[in-house]
């Protein structure tokens, strides 16, 4: 029995000695240890701080590179990384997110992917075998822009918004931070929803351009934003910018200047760098109602649009001018009609024997006739009509019934 025990020892040491044999890289040698910190950014569905497909690039004279995961402020590393045998000199480790392994990419084609855009981060540090761990600490790469929306078209919400003009190539140093666009401007990104018809971001690639934002609404009216000199987008910080829609007080087309359209730069990073004034065209398309006639100083040859303040209720602030002094101007009145195109849609017009509104009373529209007459009021003055079609068949229009309400009130 003590032989058997004996040739036992022997055949256990002769293992444990081929097993040395074969993994001798490990022998003595010190593992380096890494960690990180970072600030925590989050909109909704995307967490913009997600540190998914980690590889980090260790230099000489380690000349490795590994996947990484992180728990709490920890980043370990598989396979693990080594301290060279009796090295005394520093070494480079790069870190980058969204599983990249090339420390420099010549030639970044833009995608337009919110996520992947918004959590692409580097990070790099040195240190030597002296150090108890190594501090990884990301930073965005590419430049986010929020865009905050003031709507002003009632119940007609943004449906999407797209920033065009954008760079759509460029060189990314990780290890240096920084991006070079080509001058090509054919890229185009759509924004990310943080909050429901007010605010939506991009992510781009650094660049100086003029980016063109264009915001569509589920009535499909469109409204585009130009921006008029080129701004600076820098990587790892976020540029803000503040819009209107509103339709109640513009024409029914063309082009309509707006106030300053200005980017405020806040963390990511600090920059306090304001972009210039822009202008915007707008287009309500055909599916809002307009009211034109002897109002807002016009007669007959500028369509306002209704404001939607329901479903299918429509409303607008008007002055009317049907009179010159006391005296009733040719072709007085105003009707309503459906589209941006004039008479070339859908039109409500008085019943001829009630023409006249008395404020505050229910009247009914007849739509499509050539024989209803213009609406008119007993005075100039400013007033609110109300249109609710509800209960309107669009698809016979041409009927005379009582399901066109209209209501004009004045207004205080």
């Amino acid at each position: 029995m003590k032989k058997i025990l004996i040739l036992a020892a022997a055949a256990a040491m002769t293992f444990a000695a081929c097993e040395k044999a074969q993994n001798p890289v490990n022998e003595g040698l010190k593992e380096v240890k890494f960690t990180t910190n970072l600030n925590h950014y989050a909109v909704k569905a995307v967490d913009e701080n997600a540190l998914n497909g980690i590889k980090v690039i260790a230099g000489s004279p380690i000349g490795q590179v590994s996947d990484a995961t992180v728990s709490g402020s920890a980043l370990t590393v598989n396979p693990t990384m080594y301290w060279g045998a009796g090295q005394t000199t520093a070494t480079k480790f790069i870190a980058i997110t969204g599983g990249q392994t090339s420390p420099v990419v010549d030639s970044w084609d833009y995608s337009d992917d919110y996520e992947y855009n918004s959590q692409l981060m580097s990070a790099v540090a040195t240190g030597t075998p002296s150090d108890s761990e190594i501090q990884l600490t990301f930073n965005h790469v590419f430049s986010k822009v929020v865009i905050n929306i003031d709507n002003q078209l009632g119940q007609d919400k943004v449906k999407s918004v797209v920033v065009s003009n954008l760079a759509n190539n460029a060189s990314v140093n990780f290890e240096t931070g920084s991006v070079t666009a080509s001058d090509t401007r054919t890229g185009v990104a759509t924004a990310q929803e943080i909050t429901e018809n007010a605010e939506y971001a991009v992510v781009i690639l650094p660049q100086t351009s003029s980016p063109v934002i264009t915001v569509t609404t589920d009535l499909d009216a469109v409204y585009v934003f130009t921006v008029a000199s080129a701004f600076t987008f820098q990587g790892g910080k976020v540029a803000s910018t503040s819009i209107e829609l509103t339709g109640s007080t513009k024409e029914a087309s063309g082009l309509n200047p707006v106030s300053s359209l200005k980017f405020a730069v806040n963390p990511w990073g600090t920059d306090n760098t304001a972009l210039s004034a822009g202008k915007t065209s707008e287009n309500l398309g055909d599916k809002y109602w307009y009211i034109v006639g002897t109002i807002n100083g016009d007669s007959w040859t500028k369509a306002y649009p209704l404001t939607m303040t329901g479903a299918n209720v429509w409303s607008v602030d008007f002055t009317y001018n049907g009179f010159g002094g006391t005296e009733e101007v040719d072709g007085a009145g105003f009707k309503l009609h459906y589209g941006p195109s004039f008479w070339n849609s859908f039109q409500v017009g008085a019943d001829p024997s009630a023409q006249t509104l008395t404020l505050g009373s229910l009247y009914y529209g007849w739509p499509n006739s050539a024989n209803n007459a213009n609406f008119k009021l007993a005075a100039n003055g400013d007033y609110t009509l109300t249109y609710d079609l509800s209960n309107v068949d669009m698809s016979d229009f041409t009927k005379v019934d009582n399901q066109h309400k209209i209501t004009v009130v004045a207004k205080n």
